[in-house]
């Protein structure tokens, strides 16, 4: 049985903890910020200085710190940035009204919180905070960046290396930028050099399997699936936000393979040259695909599989039967080429679509640590860069 421990909240022993959990993100702050050793349940130690590692990693005990936790993530989840700022704000309010220092009671400072929250957001609403940006010119964008890498000693990063980082992040940011706002999925190597590349389109690293099937061709037609293509599948359901709505037959069936197999044999009919799932596939089922020089690209991910859906404009199946076969033309994807690209000594199929707006940045630093630090900079940066102005200041408080 859980055990319960009541304390009034202004407890010295709770002021103290919040105290040293402040002193923890602001020393993690800034171009100075000192490095943090966070040891995880499983004895696995990382290095950063990266809020977004910190807070993810760090076993929190206490309520409050527990709390401020819970808001950092939702900070980084929201904006992408700022975690620290977020966490050492509360971390200061909060410490300020449990250890009275004010003479203010909670339920007064809760209110007086909420009324300068308020001022707060309708202030960096103003067109006074903003930083326009122009586009025809890359040098503030990049001034930006420059001032984020620097304050990351975690990456290890020379002069040169932030430099060509940084025209990377931006190229691959004005690469998405038409007249819908694509996206960027950042990807790393095995950190066993320093090396940043802008590819457009969705890269996947390609097998002795893989290069063995067609891997280079235009105007590829695809099929997704979003399941395991395996035996004793019992899913009923395509899944899309498309508007399709087909109803599969035959749910319990005990062997699903026949199942596929004859969704397979119409995809060759169909002339689709790529078969794309987002888990894992059966082994004869890759043999039949290999035999019928179709290419074969399993355990995307959930978010690859997403991507590559908005890049392809293939409708995710999660189910199969007869309902599927027939409609099976209506839920093909395209893309213009597949082409074989090496990266680090290390094959790569890079899908491209013309019209498309998905960009992969590929990076890479000496490390793992380095190369993860890097990975969850670059995300954060390009997450906050496609949210609209207004969102960023009215969430960045």
């Amino acid at each position: 049985m859980s055990g319960v421990l009541a304390e009034p909240l202004g407890s010295l022993h709770i002021v103290a903890t919040l105290r040293r959990f402040v002193d923890l993100l602001s020393s993690s702050q800034g171009p100075n910020a000192g490095l943090k050793v966070v040891v995880t349940g499983g004895g696995v130690a990382l290095v950063t200085s990266s809020s977004a590692r910190i807070v993810r990693n760090l076993q929190l005990e206490d309520p409050v710190c527990l709390f401020v936790g819970q808001v950092v993530k939702a900070q980084l989840e929201r904006c992408g940035d700022s975690g620290l700022y977020a966490g050492i704000l509360m971390c200061r309010v909060v410490e300020r009204v449990l250890s009275r220092e004010d003479r203010l009671d909670v339920q007064r400072a809760s209110r007086i919180i909420q009324r300068v929250a308020l001022k707060l957001v309708r202030c960096l609403e103003e067109d006074g905070v903003r930083i326009p940006v122009e586009f025809s010119s890359v040098g503030q964008m990049l001034g930006v960046v420059r001032c984020v890498l620097s304050t990351k000693p975690a990456c290890g990063l020379r002069k040169d290396d932030r430099e060509s980082l940084a025209v990377s992040i931006v190229k691959a940011f004005l690469g998405t930028v038409e007249n819908d706002m694509g996206h960027v999925i950042v990807t790393t190597g095995d950190g066993a050099s320093v090396g940043f590349r802008v590819y457009r389109g969705i890269l996947y690293q390609a097998t002795d399997e893989t290069l063995q099937s067609c891997y280079d061709g235009c105007n590829v037609s695809l099929l997704l699936f979003n399941f395991m293509l395996t035996e004793n599948q019992k899913d009923d359901k395509i899944s899309s936000k498309r508007s399709v709505d087909i109803s599969a037959e035959d749910v319990g069936r005990e062997n699903m393979l026949d199942d596929i197999l004859s969704v397979f044999r119409e995809a060759v009919k169909l002339n689709v040259k790529i078969i794309a799932c987002q888990k894992v596939v059966h082994q004869s089922l890759k043999i039949y695909l290999r035999r019928k020089g179709i290419l074969l690209l399993d355990r995307l991910g959930t978010a690859a599989a997403s991507e590559l859906a908005k890049l392809s404009g293939a409708v995710p199946i999660s189910s199969v039967g007869s309902d599927v076969i027939d409609s099976l033309d209506s839920l093909l994807g395209r893309v213009d080429s597949v082409r074989l690209v090496h990266h680090d000594g290390k094959p790569y199929l890079c899908l491209e679509r013309t019209d498309g707006n998905i960009l992969t940045l590929f990076i890479n630093a000496i490390g793992e640590e380095a190369t993860s630090e890097l990975q969850v900079l670059s995300q954060f940066w390009i997450k906050l860069a496609h949210i609209p102005p207004q969102a960023v200041c009215a969430q960045s408080y």
